[in-house]
């Protein structure tokens, strides 16, 4: 069993083999480019695929998206849908991500960009549109609530312009 401490590489009480997140994550997210600069050690020590260029969305992609929805997207959003938002390993498991062609805007409380679902549908993450400083809101049971985090640390865990036009979220089976 690994007795190194987990600042020295090893596990958290020789449970992990691996490095620890909690160390890595030690004083929390305190930017987005702490956030991104995580998202990168994670892929590389963890799922043991460094992040590629390759891996996020391209600028014509989000700005066709920007475009779709008729604003932009707000800028947590489109730096991590840029760095890695095409690796499903990262972002697809339990509570993924929408891709973003699929970003919607749901008309509660003036207007929620949702951009992670639930996996099995029953709760939503989203940013509402109406609002000067950026919290995430959950929506669970058709019902918003005001959340506390930042889109950064919903991006890490898984600005802004009011819409000119809305995309629907298409119906379930469609």
């Amino acid at each position: 069993m690994d007795r190194r401490t987990a600042e020295e590489g090893g596990s958290v009480l020789g449970v992990l083999d691996g490095p620890d997140v909690a160390v890595t994550l030690r004083g929390g997210v305190r930017t987005r480019s702490h956030a991104w600069e995580f998202v990168r050690w994670f892929a590389d020590a963890w799922m043991g695929r460094p992040v590629k260029p390759e891996d996020g969305c391209t600028a014509d992609e989000l700005a066709a998206v920007e475009g779709d929805l008729g604003f932009e997207l707000p800028a947590a959003l489109s730096e991590g849908y840029a760095l890695f938002g095409c690796r499903d390993d990262l972002t697809r498991q339990q509570d993924p991500l929408v891709r973003p062609p699929g970003l919607y805007v749901d008309d509660a409380l003036g207007g929620v960009l949702v951009f992670r679902r639930e996996n099995q549908d029953c709760a939503s993450w989203g940013i509402p549109l109406s609002q000067s400083r950026r919290t995430i809101h959950r929506c669970a049971v058709h019902r918003w609530y005001v959340g506390h985090r930042s889109a950064r640390e919903v991006l890490v865990s898984a600005g802004q312009r009011r819409p000119t036009r809305s995309r629907r979220r298409p119906a379930v089976g469609s």
